[in-house]
């Protein structure tokens, strides 16, 4: 992408919710199955596979979820909460 519709300079810059040209608005089915047919087939490089790998690590990932393990100290009454991890 040019620097000249980068950030604030670009035209969709800010457009969200009911601003959005597309708000409350659904592609009809056949969109849907010309866009499917369209993308199929799209073979990804290594370079692009590891990019993409990539960025979705850790808490980027939006099917993540934080585990936290908790343990009971029945003589001090103490709940003790271990460092969470991510699952994926």
């Amino acid at each position: 992408m040019s620097e000249a519709k980068k950030g604030d300079k670009s035209l969709m810059f800010g457009k969200t919710g009911k601003d959005h040209p597309l708000f409350g608005k659904t592609h009809t089915i056949e969109l849907i199955a010309k866009i499917s047919l369209a993308r199929k087939g799209i073979i990804h490089i290594d370079a692009t596979k590891v990019k993409m790998s990539a960025a979705l690590r850790g808490e980027k990932n939006p099917i993540s979820k934080n585990v936290f393990v908790y343990s009971f100290d029945s003589e001090t009454k103490d709940i003790i909460l271990y460092k969470s991890f991510n699952t994926v």
